[in-house]
């Protein structure tokens, strides 16, 4: 249940966070930063709720791009002049749930992901399926 409630939250506070931006004058990495954060939105919303979106790799690879683009961005490429930059760290904490849980998801959610891999030997013609 936290993660739903966390996943909700998340997502408000990027709303706003998007509004924002975009009420003013967005640059192209703005532009970069929404797809990044809804893909791995959905990854969380994922976990979350306890279904497989996509492939395992696709999100191993997912969260290896999102952390150093999420410190990228918001140390250097986001307009934060008047942010100090202790804020922006708090900010970044409050990702690190996140960064969790699409760990977990990719490395370490066994469960949805073996149901995959057996549905696909099941569905391999002339391949006994591995015990």
């Amino acid at each position: 249940m936290g993660w739903k409630i966390y996943s909700w939250i998340l997502t408000a506070c990027l709303a706003f966070a998007y509004y924002d931006i975009f009420s003013k004058t967005a640059k192209i990495q703005d532009l970069l930063d929404i797809p990044i954060s809804l893909v791995a939105l959905v990854g969380l919303f994922g976990y979350a709720y306890k279904k497989k979106i996509g492939k395992r790799q696709f999100w191993k690879f997912w969260l290896l791009l999102l952390i150093p683009w999420d410190i990228l961005y918001n140390f250097f490429l986001a307009n934060y002049q008047d942010v100090p930059k202790i804020l922006v760290a708090i900010g970044i904490v409050l990702f690190l749930p996140e960064y969790i849980a699409l760990y977990r998801y990719s490395f370490t959610r066994q469960m949805q992901w073996d149901q995959e891999q057996r549905s696909n030997q099941e569905d391999a013609p002339g391949q006994t399926p591995a015990r």
